[in-house]
């Protein structure tokens, strides 16, 4: 068993998503209330990592906040849970103290399980927002919203943050065509294998000085087109909207893309937040 003094974030504990938190039993004054895990994640606790009474894990919200758990007793195969520590915090992407800035990726999905696995890479990495994208050469299943492909992506994100030891889920907009995305506001990069300028040199510019500081109202936004890439009306109305930015001298996969886009990204504006 885990040490009873290791704190949320320590290694030495598992991470488990709650699907009710101190702050929820907070909110809605429930009297004698207990958190709880998520159906999903009290099966695995039981029967893959084998937990039991008096064991130890460190529960996640999804919304900044963890906390130190133990398992005080197991009813009809549901774990009993009560909190054995202060709530742990940290600030939401783009907000004094974050470690990072608001940095959002839009993407047209790849297919099939490769689709969860870049949500995966790319909540691990740090994108405050994940946006799915629309285009005229998307394939049909990355312009589908089903109940199940929402559920997986929301489940993706979830394990992405359970492994990786981050607060906060990304945000998970409805998937919307391109061009409705490109209307928002922020700076915009779009991922072009030709273009002049390559994003690190995008970067340093946008580094000098103080350095860049993009939240949620003024992001910083990497778009990532489809495998079949962007139509020449698409492309034209990505000039008017975007800054064209090289990654590399060859045609990268989707989810290549966008992962190593967002890991320079990250890279620099965690390495400008510290020093």
């Amino acid at each position: 068993m885990a040490p009873r003094d290791a704190k949320p974030g320590s290694a030495a504990l598992r991470r488990f998503h709650l699907a009710r938190s101190p702050l929820d039993l907070a909110v809605d004054g429930s009297a004698g209330g207990r958190p709880q895990l998520s159906p999903a994640d009290a099966e695995h606790a039981l029967r893959v990592v084998r937990l039991r009474a008096n064991d130890r894990f460190i529960g996640l919200d999804g919304r900044g906040h963890a906390w130190t758990m133990v398992i005080v007793a197991i009813e009809a195969g549901v774990p009993i849970l009560e909190c054995a520590s202060q709530e742990e915090s940290e600030p939401r992407a783009g907000e004094p103290g974050a470690a990072l800035p608001w940095i959002e990726v839009g993407l047209v999905l790849p297919r099939g399980e490769r689709a969860e696995d870049v949500i995966d890479g790319l909540t691990q990495l740090g994108a405050a927002a994940i946006s799915r994208l629309t285009s005229e050469r998307a394939h049909p299943a990355a312009r589908e919203a089903s109940a199940a492909r929402e559920a997986r992506a929301a489940r993706a994100a979830i394990e992405a943050c359970k492994q990786s030891g981050r607060l906060w889920l990304p945000e998970l907009p409805p998937i919307q065509p391109v061009g409705r995305w490109l209307a928002s506001a922020g700076d915009t990069l779009w991922l072009a294998p030709r273009a002049a300028t390559s994003l690190s040199e995008w970067l340093d510019r946008a580094f000098e000085g103080s350095g860049a500081s993009w939240s949620e109202a003024s992001p910083l936004r990497l778009l990532v087109g489809p495998e079949g890439g962007f139509t020449d009306s698409e492309e034209s109305a990505l000039r008017a909207r975007a800054v064209a930015a090289c990654l590399a001298p060859h045609t990268l996969r989707v989810e290549t893309a966008a992962c190593a886009a967002l890991a320079i990204a990250a890279e620099r504006a965690f390495k400008a937040r510290r020093s």
